[in-house]
């Protein structure tokens, strides 16, 4: 697959991957930071000092999203034209359905309940465990170097799904809130 646009790992001199070691990102960003920094560029022309901040901009822009897991994997999917705003990608009626059921539990359990809670927890634990485990195999191979479409479609549906229980845990902080109807 083709990229569609510059990428922010390229912004900041580093590898693409979705693994990247937490101590490079930030080494490359005061690196990069420092030599774009736009004090740098007072006594230029007014061109070069704009330069400098946009550039500045995108250096911080970067840094923050290749920082967290999930803006950086959203990132490379959007860079292989994977997320297509609007778009409307099927994710497996099974876990659609296991999604559904899991959102309605709430409604019906008492998640004050520390025992309840932790119930439920164990039960989104397993759900991310086993969708880590479905995601590894795209994972080594992007690591490895293939970006074809089978790959790219197999880290976006993690994505997508890491996405909805992202969601269920925060309904469940919601739910679990005694003061939420106050």
């Amino acid at each position: 697959m083709d990229k569609l646009r510059e990428n922010y790992f390229d912004i900041l001199e580093l590898p693409e991957s979705l693994n990247v070691n937490a101590s490079d990102i930030r080494k490359a960003y005061y690196r990069l930071s420092r030599q774009h920094h736009p004090d740098h560029f007072s006594g230029g022309s007014e061109a070069e000092r704009n330069k400098a901040i946009l550039q500045s901009e995108l250096i911080n822009q970067a840094y923050k999203v290749l920082s967290d897991d999930n803006l950086r994997m959203k990132h490379i999917l959007d860079i292989y034209g994977m997320l297509v705003e609007n778009e409307q990608v099927s994710l497996p009626r099974e876990f659609l359905l296991e999604m559904m059921e899991l959102n309605e539990s709430f409604e019906e359990l008492d998640l004050t309940d520390p025992v309840v809670r932790a119930d439920v927890e164990e039960v989104v634990e397993s759900v991310e465990e086993d969708l880590v485990e479905e995601v590894s195999p795209w994972l080594k191979k992007f690591e490895d170097g293939q970006r074809d479409k089978q790959v790219m479609e197999g880290i976006r549906d993690y994505y997508l799904k890491s996405k909805y229980l992202l969601r269920i845990k925060e309904n469940m902080a919601n739910f679990a809130d005694p003061n939420r109807y106050l």
